[in-house]
């Protein structure tokens, strides 16, 4: 049995813009300061950032899914791309206030939101992990990111450090 069911056709309940996108049509792009979040209606997004040469795909956003609910809340530019996949048709929230009236409106959302987010917190905790996992290694330091700024700091491990002071007083003598 599915926790979260998706609503019946014409269900969902918005006084909300709503726009349509074609195909290819880029609807934000990395670095913009675009602080407003999508809810997809019909239609596919793709999520990509851009690689030296080519585009590289983070997620497939489709119906009756979010995406872009991040920058709402952060104060930061957007970090990825977004484009429709085919012509599709988009719930514009503005701001939280908006998206907290959608969701009273339509409350099957709040819970398929808590789980998309779940699911995608779990996703970036698992590579964040890798990335701490592989920065530690290859220098012989301790990795930690600082979750406000996203910056990986290394510290000498101590067990590397108090080595390379004993090799150091070694050298000395």
């Amino acid at each position: 049995m599915e926790l979260f069911t998706k609503p019946e056709k014409n269900v969902l309940k918005t006084k909300l813009p709503i726009i349509e996108i074609a195909t290819d049509e880029v609807i934000f792009t990395s670095g913009s300061e675009d602080r407003r979040m999508f809810l997809v209606l019909e239609g596919s997004i793709k999520i990509y950032t851009q690689g030296e040469t080519k585009e590289i795909e983070v997620a497939v956003i489709e119906q009756y899914e979010f995406f872009g609910e991040i920058e709402m809340y952060v104060d930061k530019p957007r970090s990825d791309n977004a484009k429709a996949i085919v012509d599709s048709k988009l719930v514009v929230i503005r701001s939280p206030s908006e998206l907290e009236r959608f969701t009273l409106d339509n409350p099957w959302l709040s819970g398929k939101m808590m789980a998309t987010m779940g699911a995608r917190q779990a996703v970036t905790n698992t590579l964040l992990a890798k990335k701490l996992a592989n920065a530690s290694k290859s220098v012989d330091n301790t990795a930690s990111i600082d979750l406000k700024t996203g910056e990986l700091h290394l510290t000498p491990d101590s067990n590397v450090k108090k080595e390379a002071e004993e090799e150091r007083e070694r050298n000395k003598s």
